[in-house]
């Protein structure tokens, strides 16, 4: 249970954030969220290569996701986003995927926990589970379950159906699940609100608004969930 003492801290406007994943669809919309929110002072965001994004608080660091423990000291803050992925077709293969996916984000958590990080707040996958028969949906799984067992005070796990948004790259496959989402959500919305697509600048938003509860535990916030929290006005 938090103290009045830690309640403080996570209220109070001078907190620094973590941000991994922070070029993508969802990252790079937490960065714009975080910069401009009262509780946050400083906003660091870990790239693998150069990003032109500018904010009076950002602090850029380009780092080797291979060499971690050259950079390990500078995972402090209050709170850690995450919102690292990537594809099977982009990785090209299953032991490259679950490399970048589990072993990347899992080692990021372990330092950020050693370090004294207080929350973890990660962008999942609706139907992430370690049992899955499909892959991707198994990793994610394996992902939320090594990192609910690790020392943070505060585990929010969102898990948001296809996202909706600009990305650099086209994602065939998804561009058709969101249309098919669409349609699915115009025949019945409270039917198929599961698989009804959202917008990523909502789950960046939700990402940021969850981060300043003051309950301790491991939270999951189902794609329902996340577009309820994620309206800004």
């Amino acid at each position: 249970m938090l103290t009045v003492s830690d309640q403080s801290t996570i209220r109070n406007s001078n907190k620094k954030a973590l941000v991994f994943g922070a070029s993508g669809l969802v990252g790079s919309q937490v960065v714009s969220f975080l910069s401009d929110h009262a509780a946050y002072s400083r906003v660091d965001a870990f790239y693998r290569s150069g990003d032109e994004t500018e904010f009076e608080k950002l602090h850029k660091h380009v780092v080797e996701f291979e060499d971690m423990s050259s950079w390990a000291d500078q995972v402090t803050g209050k709170d850690l986003y995450m919102c690292m992925g990537t594809t099977m077709k982009k990785a090209g293969s299953k032991k490259v995927f679950h490399h970048i996916e589990f072993d990347y984000i899992t080692q990021i958590a372990s330092i950020a926990a050693e370090n004294g990080v207080n929350q973890f707040i990660i962008v999942s996958a609706s139907s992430a589970d370690k049992n899955s028969l499909f892959f991707y949906n198994q990793v994610k799984g394996l992902i939320e379950n090594k990192i609910k067992r690790m020392d943070f005070w505060a585990i929010h796990i969102l898990r948001p159906s296809i996202l909706l948004g600009q990305r650099e790259e086209t994602r065939t496959l998804e561009s058709f699940a969101a249309g098919a989402g669409l349609a699915l959500k115009a025949i019945g919305p409270k039917l198929f609100s599961s698989v009804t697509p959202i917008e990523a600048q909502k789950v960046a938003f939700c990402m940021v608004k969850v981060a300043q509860e003051t309950r301790s535990g491991v939270f999951y916030y189902p794609s329902s969930v996340i577009a309820k929290l994620g309206k800004m006005n």
